[in-house]
Parts: C-alpha cells; structure tokens; sequence
C-alpha cells in the first residue's frame, strides 16, 4: 500500500509539471499569433480543454492526496494496533510463563513434600522393623534358651545328681565332649566333667604300655578328685599295682625264654605236649597268683598272645613280648 501511494505521488507531479510547461509555451505563442485567425478557432478551445483537464487533474490529485493521507493515517493506526497486540501478545507469553513456571514449582515443591513424607515414612518403617528385628531376635533367643533349658536342666542334674560311679557306668570321654559344648558355662558340671575326664585318662593308661613317669603324673591328678566312689579306688590301685603286674609278667616271659633255649620240641607231638606241660604251668602259676592282670588290658593281650603262639608250636620265641614290656 505505501508503495502504492508514492507511485501516485511522483506520476502526480510528472504530470502536473508537464501541464503547466505546456501552458507557458502556447501562451507565449499565443503572443505571438494574436492576430492569427486560428486564436479563436483553435488555441482558445485548446486552452480551454487543457484548462478542464488540469482542473479535472488537480482534483482528482486532491482527492487522492486526501485519500492517502487517510491511508497513512490508517497505516500509521494499523501499526500502532500492531505493536498494541505484540505488546499484549507479549505480556500474555510473559504471564502464560509464568503462570506454567509458577505451576511448576508447585508441582515440584509438591513432589519434594511427598518425597520428604515417604523418605520420613522409609525411614520409620525402618526403625520400626529394627525394633521388630530386635525384639523378634530377643523373643527367640529367650525361647531358645527357655527350650534349652527345658532339654538341658535334665541332662545337667544327671551329672549334678548322679554318683561318680553312675556317670563312670554311663558315659564316655566322647559322651563328655558333646553334652560340654551342650551345657556351656556351667562351673559345677565342668568340674564333674573334668573329674571325671581324669578317670577316664587314667582307665586309658592301664591299655598302654607302662610308663612309671605318665602313671606318677595320673596319679597325682586323681588324688586331686574328692569324690566318693569305689571304681576310682579301684583305678588307683591299679595304677599304684601296675609296675608289679608289669615286672611279674616279665620273669615269667623270661622264664619261658630260658626253657625255650634248653628244650626243642622240633615240631614232634610228644616233645611238644612235654615242653607245653613246663611252659603253661608257669604262665598259669602268674594268672593265678596275679589274677588282677585282666585289670591291665595291655598286659592281658601279652599273657593271650603268649598262649596263641604256644599253642600254634610250642618252640614260639617270645623275645620281641618281652621288648614291649
């Protein structure tokens, strides 16, 4: 449109200057040719068609200069009402940010609320279930030691309440060391258990070979339990006896050594009943007379071997029986 109306504008002016150029130089003319005859038949009806045409111009380019400056008035409010609604346009994109902006940051200070509430919820929760733990845990650690206690107290008063005998006639060492880890910290029956440990060590020794400086050693140990019972008298007297039954059984094995040197029986009946006859009368003379050997297992197995190989060949040596006493 702007460009519309300069165009106007400068073929206005072209024209309207033209025009009166052209009026200037018929006039002169017209000075010239007053005389001439064609003045009235041709110049002044001329001049008048030229005069229409420029009134006819000038109002035209009146009313056209009128109609632009109504343009330029509209243009110039168009524009105004342009900016007008940028600006409004603008202030909207302002406000619609931040009403989304402000909505934002109460969805997120919402969240973080939530957040907070259910992180607070989490760790109630997990106090709770510590507590939970924690008395679950009592609970069933009380209930354990009230069962163990219900299958313990029996086991515990069989050792409190029994004779050193019973429990000697009624357990082992293996016995002992399962029902110890069993009835834990228990000082009465610890002792009992040692005592009685004790015993057992030294029952085991008289299945071993003697030893004078291990059976000192047992023997004072026992003297140590203050209990009454017949079988640890008994086992005491069989440790103090044991060097007796011990060097016995050796004459006797030398004996028969020494008959086995002087008499072969060579493997003949009559010879073999003849040396068997000197040689079982000897090992029964030591059976009889220290009939308490069946209270050393070790020496028992020496007298049962000697009758093994006697009976296999009455010529059996039995040198290497003496080197294990």
């Amino acid at each position: 449109m702007r460009k519309t109306i300069v165009l106007l504008f400068i073929l206005g002016g072209f024209y309207s200057a033209h025009s009166q150029d052209l009026i200037k130089e018929i006039k002169a003319l017209n000075s010239k040719i007053v005389s001439d005859s064609l003045q009235k038949n041709i110049i002044e009806p001329l001049l008048d068609s030229i005069a229409f045409l420029n009134n006819t111009y000038v109002t035209e380019l009146s009313k056209m200069q009128i109609q632009t400056k109504a343009l330029e008035k509209d243009t110039t409010d168009l524009n105004k009402k342009i900016k007008d609604f940028e600006k409004i346009i603008g202030e909207l994109n302002k406000n619609t940010v931040k009403k989304e902006r402000d909505s934002l940051q109460k969805q997120v200070a919402a969240l973080d609320a939530t957040i907070a509430a259910l992180n607070l919820k989490i760790i109630q929760s997990e106090g709770q279930i510590v507590e939970e733990k924690r008395m679950a845990e009592v609970r069933a650690k009380k209930e354990k030691e009230n069962g163990r206690r219900e299958l313990l107290d029996p086991l515990t008063n069989s050792y409190i309440k029994s004779s050193f005998d019973s429990l000697i006639n009624s357990i082992t060492q293996e016995t002992i060391k399962r029902d110890i880890q069993l009835i834990g910290n228990n000082d009465t029956v610890k002792i009992i258990m040692s005592d009685l440990n004790t015993y057992f060590k030294g029952h085991a020794m008289l299945s071993n070979q003697f030893d004078a400086a291990q059976l000192e050693k047992l023997d004072s140990q026992l003297t140590k339990i203050k209990r009454p019972s017949n079988l640890l008298v008994k086992l005491k007297n069989n440790i103090k006896n044991y060097k007796m039954y011990n060097d016995e059984l050796k004459k006797t094995i030398k004996y028969i050594i020494d008959l086995d040197e002087r008499t072969l029986a060579g493997g003949v009946p009559k010879l073999e009943k003849k040396k068997l006859d000197e040689v079982l009368p000897e090992l029964l003379t030591y059976m009889y007379d220290y009939y308490g050997y069946s209270n050393y297992p070790y020496l028992s197995n020496i007298v049962l071997e000697i009758l093994k190989r006697k009976k296999m060949s009455a010529d059996e040596p039995l040198i290497d029986l003496l080197g294990r006493l």
